[in-house]
Parts: structure tokens; sequence; C-alpha cells
């Protein structure tokens, strides 16, 4: 399998889900109860399908950047630094106790000792806005995704997914109001697309052509 090539095939699982939460409403005779269940529900799922690509994406480029078995002195700054993040939570809560400050001392010194690998942990927050995306992007020096029009289209999913989620009863959707809800959803599922599209090219232009993993590249802000 090429390089990526597993995230490539991941978005194509994806756009099969996203295909099936769009059309599965109207594959049938359903009542008009349960139509609007399948239609409401396919929103949380969308989102699900979202977030699960976000997190399974950065697994693959780390798994990939591991693979190329570079020392910590060969990998950016952004790099080492999630890692050490990850690696400290004491960087966090710097422990009070002093064998507790022992501990992290020791576990510093063997961590500059051993074979740098780098963290899989990737801390999606369960709400990955926009801003959130980038924070992510900005650890393994990629570049960032633009503000507008993506800001205010993932609020819009993440506001409905909530709402949602969270048992909101005022969401209500109606004979007068399906077909705008509908829109809506095939908005979502658009949008969705063309996001993964581009993090699968941010990567994979990030890791065979500008290398900006490499510790000689600048890094993003």
């Amino acid at each position: 399998m090429n390089t990526l090539e597993e995230i490539l095939e991941d978005i194509e699982w994806r756009k099969t889900q996203l295909l099936i939460a769009k059309t599965l409403p109207f594959l049938h005779t359903y009542s008009f109860d349960h139509k609007v269940y399948l239609i409401k529900y396919s929103i949380p799922t969308i989102y699900a399908i979202w977030e699960g690509f976000v997190q399974n994406s950065f697994q693959i480029y780390i798994r990939e950047l591991n693979k190329l078995n570079l020392t910590k002195n060969d990998f950016c700054i952004n790099i080492l630094t999630h890692t050490i993040d990850a690696a400290f939570p004491q960087l966090k809560e710097y422990p009070n106790e002093f064998i507790g400050k022992m501990n992290f001392v020791d576990k510093l010194d063997k961590y500059w000792v051993d074979n740098f690998t780098i963290s899989s942990i990737v801390n999606t927050e369960s709400n990955i806005e926009i801003e959130v995306l980038n924070r992510l992007c900005l650890r393994f020096n990629l570049n960032p995704f633009p503000k507008n029009p993506f800001k205010l289209q993932l609020q819009d999913l993440l506001r409905f997914r909530n709402r949602i989620s969270h048992g909101d009863i005022n969401l209500i959707i109606n004979q007068e109001n399906i077909e705008d809800f509908t829109t809506r959803i095939e908005g979502f599922i658009s949008l969705i697309e063309i996001l993964m599209e581009l993090l699968y090219e941010e990567m994979l232009n990030a890791f065979n052509v500008s290398k900006s993993y490499l510790k000689s590249t600048t890094a993003n802000s």
C-alpha cells in the first residue's frame, strides 16, 4: 500500500456511509414519523463520521512518520512539542510532592535517551470545529484550514448535532420544514466530503513534498 493510501481508502468508506445517511430515509415507504426519525438522527451520524475520520487520519499519518525511523533531532519543534505534551501531563499540573517531582524528572531523563516515537494521542476534544482542527494541524506542522467558509459551516453542523444528541425536544421536523432539513443535511455531507479530501491532500503534500515534519522546516502558526 502506498504511503497514506489508507487515508484515501478510509475516505471512500466514509463517503459510502454518508450516502447511506443521505438516502436511507427515502429508499423505502416509511411512515412520516419514521422518515423524520431517520432524517433527524442522520446529523449526529454525519458528525461521528467526520470526527472518526479526523482521528483516524492523524493516527495513520503518525504511524507513517514513525516508520521513517527518524530521531527526535530530525523532527520539527511542533511534533516534538506534541509528543512531550502527550507524554508528560505533569507539564500541565506540576506535582506538589517531591517524590512526584522525582518521578517526573526520571521519566523526562529517560525520554531523551530512548528511541523517539511520535505520540499517537490525538485529542479531537469531541468538538471538531475549525479551531480544533487547526490546533491539530499545528501540532504536526500542517497548513491550517481557512476559517471562511468552513468555520460557520462546521459550527452549524455542531449546533444541530449537539441539540439532537442532548435531547432538545424543541428541534422539530414537520411537513413544513422537512425539505429544509433535507437540504441542510445534503450541505453537511458535502462539507464533510470536502474537508476529508482537503485534509488528505495536505497530509500527502506534507509527507511527500514539503516534508514539513522535518526540523529544517518553519513551524506554522
